[in-house]
């Protein structure tokens, strides 16, 4: 696309910072509240322990913050950092679950 002729440099970079959004920040702001969601749910349930429970919720505000990715530069080093982990945390979640409801600590 960007070899054809007629396309100018205003459109090109237009279309470079709707991928980034969308890859960036459009995956990392969602995640965080699915992160919060699991974390608040779960650990007032006792179905995972509470330190996980405030990793989960500490990742997911980090998660929130960057949506400042698209407005300051120095945010766009948490979108990687959230991303990784997140998922390694919503693995050490599904472990923590215990196996059926009678296995659940009260």
């Amino acid at each position: 696309m960007l070899a054809q002729s007629g396309v100018s440099d205003s459109t090109a970079h237009a279309l470079h910072l709707f991928a980034f959004a969308a890859g960036g920040p459009g995956f990392v702001v969602p995640f965080g509240l699915l992160l919060a969601g699991i974390a608040t749910v779960a650990g007032l349930q006792a179905f995972i322990p509470r330190w996980l429970m405030w990793l989960g919720l500490i990742l997911s505000a980090l998660a929130e913050l960057a949506v400042l990715a698209l407005v300051w530069r120095p945010a766009v080093f948490l979108l990687p950092v959230v991303r990784f982990a997140g998922l390694l945390w919503m693995i050490a979640a599904g472990t923590a679950l215990p196996k059926s409801r009678e296995g659940r600590q009260q």
